[in-house]
């Protein structure tokens, strides 16, 4: 049975057909699916969304600091590893580049994120080469033509009406429509409303921010 406010599952091409009627112009189809597209990565950028939680194992390898992230990684990585200190510590990649040239070897302790990768310190080098776990939040899949909504992205039914706000508040900026400000306003409060009340989101918690005396006086920013 579905509850109060819930709608039956819904296709791509239904959903982006009921924005685009709103909008005025049933033929920006393509760019529809754009805006669409555009509004999922925005749901991903502003949550720690638990259908979206992956985790994945990393053997390291002698001499080797850097590995590549995920192919799905979207965001929140948290590194754990089999041996102590257990979560690796999150600094940034300049605080990192100053630790390389150090070239200290050992269990691994830190870790930075560099685009498509990531680096740890210090080296893994044989007898200290831990397993690592990676629990991160994958990239939604995104639905287009008679792909339902639900089965693909994850959301539950409940995102509907605020997915197609979204996708209206794209359109009406495309088109330069007068309505363009009132409809960012309100898919951005839909979106706050279904990251506090859905039921899907998670905190944001993440990795630690280094606090490591190696990097005390050296004038870098912190880790983020």
């Amino acid at each position: 049975m579905w509850g109060i406010g819930e709608v039956m599952a819904m296709t791509a091409t239904a959903l982006l057909a009921r924005a685009l009627k709103v909008i005025g112009d049933s033929t920006l189809t393509t760019e529809a699916q754009e805006w669409f597209e555009n509004i999922l990565y925005e749901v991903m950028a502003v949550g720690k969304w638990r259908h979206l939680q992956k985790n994945t194992t990393q053997v390291t390898a002698n001499n080797d600091d850097e590995y590549d992230l995920p192919s799905d990684y979207n965001n929140f990585l948290v590194i754990t590893s089999a041996a102590s200190p257990y979560e690796l510590i999150k600094i940034s990649k300049d605080e990192m580049e100053v630790l390389r040239r150090k070239g200290d070897t050992g269990n691994p302790k830190l870790y930075a994120i560099y685009d498509t990768s990531y680096v740890m310190y210090p080296k893994p080098v044989t007898d200290a080469l831990p397993t690592l776990t990676l629990s991160y939040q994958k990239t939604m899949s995104i639905p287009s033509a008679s792909n339902e909504v639900e089965t693909v992205t994850g959301l539950s039914s409940y995102w509907i009406k605020y997915l197609i706000d979204g996708v209206v508040a794209e359109g009406v900026r495309y088109i330069d429509d007068a309505r363009q400000d009132s409809a960012r306003i309100k898919w951005e409060n839909g979106l706050m409303l279904m990251q506090r009340y859905c039921g899907q989101a998670l905190p944001r918690g993440g990795s630690r921010v280094s606090r490591s005396s190696n990097l005390r006086g050296s004038g870098l920013p912190r880790g983020r």
